[in-house]
């Protein structure tokens, strides 16, 4: 028979429903929340979600790793680095605070929306864009590079970053198995023709039919290398001589970054073979809500290259230090061997 549902329902206001949708995204039994919200609220029928169930408890603990800083701290000597995901309603954004052999923070996340359905896409990305830039150089002045997916709609991409006018500003495309039918990750022997810079499993080329600088990078190696960092102990750094852990800011309450992780844990890691490559590193999609995902490994590939910086010239100090050490030990045993001479002579 009929049965009456929120929308139906005059007597339950927008605020009481909201509250409930809340509630139940946050639920410790997720499954049972969103079955009892569809069948005694929304009067639809429940599709449970399709997975092993691990990667509510790793969304969970995962939440839990908090460092030192609060939302919008971070250490004075790191890397900041923006990365953004593009949807037709809304832009997925991450700011990144990265270091050289010493802990990264995200540092903080977000929605910028998008008036698509009032200006269109083309003109709200655009838009958009240019309020989530403003909004970022007025808290984070000192973000050096941002990157923005263009793998659904590159030419509006182009479009809206040309309006920037910003040269902090790329163009990204992940390369990886699913990823939009873009062709898998080929890295450059050298920079020649139109690649233009290489880095750790990224370059940027240029695209002389849109006339733009696009960074590439292999999507499935830099998901790979945000997941492990993010559950990175201190022991296994030492062991895997990687860049240090990546810890999330602190949060006032426990659950802020709950949604946040989901997002991170929407993507399991598989280990397909093929044929030509050998065994290859995918990711299969456990929930369509991967945004972050997607916008946090951006922001970790853009901000690679003034890390690359930083790598070289601390790895030039430590070559000098040591240069120093040797030259001062073989001084040192050049005076007490003239010493021992004049004793014995």
């Amino acid at each position: 028979g009929f049965r009456w549902s929120a929308a139906n329902n005059l007597l339950v206001s927008a605020g009481d429903i909201g509250s409930d949708e809340f509630e139940a995204a946050r639920a410790i039994d997720e499954d049972e929340a969103q079955r009892k919200m569809c069948q005694f609220v929304w009067a639809v029928p429940y599709e449970p979600i399709e997975n092993d169930g691990e990667d509510e408890v790793d969304a969970k603990q995962l939440s839990q790793r908090m460092g030192e800083f609060a939302r919008g701290e971070y250490p004075k000597d790191a890397v900041l680095s923006l990365g953004i995901d593009v949807n037709k309603p809304v832009l997925h954004w991450t700011v990144t605070a990265l270091q050289v052999d010493q802990p990264s923070y995200i540092v903080d996340y977000g929605k910028q929306g998008l008036r698509t359905k009032d200006i269109g896409f083309a003109a709200s990305l655009t838009e958009g864009l240019t309020k989530l830039r403003d909004r970022i150089q007025e808290q984070y002045p000192t973000f050096t590079r941002a990157g923005v997916d263009s793998r659904w709609r590159p030419n509006d991409v182009a479009s809206a970053i040309r309006e920037l006018k910003d040269k902090r500003f790329r163009a990204f495309i992940g390369h990886g198995k699913g990823q939009f039918n873009v062709p898998a990750y080929n890295h450059p022997a050298n920079v020649a023709g139109d690649v233009v810079s290489i880095g750790n499993c990224w370059y940027e080329k240029v695209v002389r039919a849109r006339s733009q600088i696009v960074l590439c990078a292999d999507a499935n190696f830099w998901k790979s290398n945000l997941k492990s960092r993010l559950i990175l102990t201190d022991a296994e750094n030492e062991s895997k001589k990687i860049d240090g852990p990546i810890l999330l800011y602190r949060a006032v309450d426990d659950t802020e970054h709950f949604q946040f992780c989901r997002h991170i844990t929407s993507e399991e890691v598989k280990l397909e073979f093929d044929a030509k490559r050998g065994d290859v590193i995918t990711f299969k999609q456990l929930r369509k809500a991967n945004h972050w995902l997607d916008s946090t490994y951006i922001a970790l590939v853009v901000g690679d290259k003034e890390l690359a910086k930083k790598r070289m010239t601390k790895q030039t100090s430590v070559a000098i230090n040591n240069a120093s050490q040797l030259h001062a030990s073989i001084d040192l045993g050049s005076t007490t061997f003239s010493a021992e001479l004049m004793r014995n002579g």
